[in-house]
């Protein structure tokens, strides 16, 4: 019997799978294999998380704070890398207005932010410390996974964006000094992702590794086990899962309600035709019981329209 896990797209789940200490080769693999590392001949090693995976204490929370935890779907870690990368990774489940301003926002912020902390006091021409800060800039990758459709005219699951010029088919910067990363999780229907890809989609929507999963993968699914859980992250657990089913019933509810709400509004709009027929049947000098049998209505009903 498979066993219940934790899936990857809850905020225990993606913090524990990719930012556990000493399991940063798992993240490692994960930005290697999603941002086309390979192909644009760039190597991603020596992952350090910036806020690493700790637990939250259950019993600190108040009751409005046990509520809608892990509800939130906005969900981020932030990485470097030996080769000066700035890496922000950020779960996004549910449609978010403001998505593409805030990763504009925290990229510009990320790609700047070590410029005023930059000092190159044995450099004495101002033009070429000034190159020298701009020179120590930091490289980014923002990648955004996605429970959600955001390019709805496309039926690709990875789209990955860099700075580069339409007319002269260039790049205007070095390719790799900022990458931008969509990550589709809903968009089963793309077979052109690599291998490594599609079971890293596989394992976000399950929790489970295919069994052609590489073995950082297979280590990730292992970890997310209810059963290899920590009794306090299963008290999260417990948490989210109720606080998980709350939310679909509610959404249930309002779905039920809207449908019923359509179909009174339909009966409304049939009645409403039922009574115009009965008038123009009235008006052509039919008896009350040939217009209650064709219009279909009470004969009390058509009474009250004589």
């Amino acid at each position: 019997m498979e066993q219940k896990r934790i899936l990857p797209t809850s905020d225990l789940g993606f913090r524990k799978a990719f930012s556990t200490t000493g399991k940063e080769h798992i993240l490692q693999g994960f930005l290697q294999d999603v941002s086309d590392a390979d192909e644009m001949g760039m190597k991603i090693t020596d992952v350090r998380v910036g806020n690493p995976y700790n637990i939250i204490d259950v019993n600190r929370l108040s009751d409005d704070e046990r509520k809608s935890l892990l509800l939130h779907t906005q969900l981020d870690i932030h990485c470097t890398t030996d080769n000066n990368y700035e890496v922000a990774i950020e779960m996004q489940i549910q449609k978010d207005s403001y998505l593409e301003y805030r990763i504009f926002n925290n990229s510009a912020l990320k790609f700047t932010g070590k410029y005023d902390s930059i000092s190159y006091t044995d450099v004495d021409d101002e033009k070429s410390r000034k190159k020298s800060k701009y020179e120590g800039l930091s490289e980014v990758i923002s990648l955004n996974i996605l429970g959600h459709h955001h390019f709805e005219k496309s039926d690709r699951a990875l789209h990955i964006f860099r700075m580069y010029d339409v007319d002269d088919q260039k790049y205007t910067l070095n390719p790799n000094r900022y990458i931008e990363i969509y990550f589709e999780l809903v968009k089963l229907n793309d077979t052109k992702l690599s291998k490594n890809l599609q079971a890293w989609r596989y394992f976000m929507l399950t929790g489970i590794a295919l069994e052609e999963s590489p073995s950082y993968i297979k280590e990730a699914a292992e970890m997310l086990k209810v059963s290899n859980l920590t009794p306090e992250e299963r008290q999260l657990h417990d948490i989210y899962e109720k606080n998980r089913l709350k939310l679909l019933h509610r959404e249930l509810y309002v779905r039920d309600q809207g449908i019923e709400k359509g179909r009174k509004e339909e009966r409304a709009k049939a009645e409403v035709e039922k009574l115009d027929i009965a008038k123009r049947f009235l008006a052509m000098g039919l008896s009350i019981e040939d217009v209650a049998k064709g219009a279909d209505l009470d004969h009390s009903i058509v009474l009250k329209l004589a």
